[in-house]
């Protein structure tokens, strides 16, 4: 019931009808733009106040009870401090100061296991061949894909978040860092496809210290900026790669 739900949710806000029938639905980067707006425009008109620019950077607490919120705007450099009894943290990847500040007030947190990897590109052509064959490929939507291999010791290789004519987009959310990630319009008919190549990261590769996970990702994610010189991701021919040498033109 709550995948009705959401589905409906969405195409209220917007989305394209088929998303309720689809196996994998797909709303597309161009249209769920104008949907989130919208859902915001909704929440805005029932009470809701959004802080853009804003950033959480601490809490007070009395009797172990939460009691006030401190918030800073990025662009004056102001700290205000709001009363709050309830808190809700969806912090995704680009706010690892928060686990930061959470440890600092005894809250309890615990490492987890997660994966790391690169993104792989491919002509999307040569997918749709693939997987419809070459009489069918052309009258059909861009196919998608999902791979994985699990291995004896506790490792696994696996495809994640396909891009069927889509895009490679750069999503750093700190300086000096390099992540990347995919995403596909409505049409999915760019030239190339692409998909998230990862491999699993255990809490029994990382260290003894809570944040030893946040320290590897970061490690990585600025060792790809070094390499880069910049912003731009570093890439690279994947028969280069297994060759163990460097790219020097597509």
């Amino acid at each position: 019931e709550r995948i009705e739900f959401i589905k409906n949710t969405f195409i209220k806000f917007g989305a394209n009808e088929d998303i309720y029938y689809m196996s994998k639905p797909h709303i597309g980067s161009d249209i769920l733009i104008n949907v989130v707006r919208n859902m915001r425009n909704e929440l805005i008109k029932m009470g809701v106040e959004f802080k853009f620019d804003t950033t959480l950077v601490d809490i007070k607490e009395k009797d172990n009870k939460l009691t006030h919120v401190f918030l800073k705007d990025n662009e004056t450099g102001e700290i205000k401090e709001k009363e709050a009894d309830i808190l809700i943290l969806a912090s995704g990847h680009s706010a690892r100061d928060i686990y930061y500040m959470l440890n600092k007030h005894n809250v309890y947190l615990e490492k987890k296991p997660f994966s790391i990897g690169v993104r792989i590109e491919h002509k999307r052509e040569d997918i749709d061949k693939a997987q419809y064959g070459e009489k069918y490929y052309k009258y059909l939507p861009a196919a998608d894909y999902k791979l994985a291999v699990h291995l004896d010791n506790n490792r696994s290789l696996y495809s994640f978040c396909m891009c069927p004519g889509g895009v490679v987009v750069a999503s750093s959310s700190e300086e000096g860092t390099i992540v990347t990630n995919g995403m596909s319009y409505n049409a999915r008919d760019k030239e190339n496809s692409n998909s998230a190549l990862l491999v699993n990261v255990n809490v029994d590769d990382l260290g003894e210290d809570l944040f030893s996970g946040i320290l590897f990702q970061e490690k990585y994610e600025k060792l790809a900026y070094e390499i880069s010189g910049g912003y731009k991701a570093p890439c690279q021919l994947f028969s280069d790669l297994v060759d163990d040498k460097e790219s020097t033109e597509f």
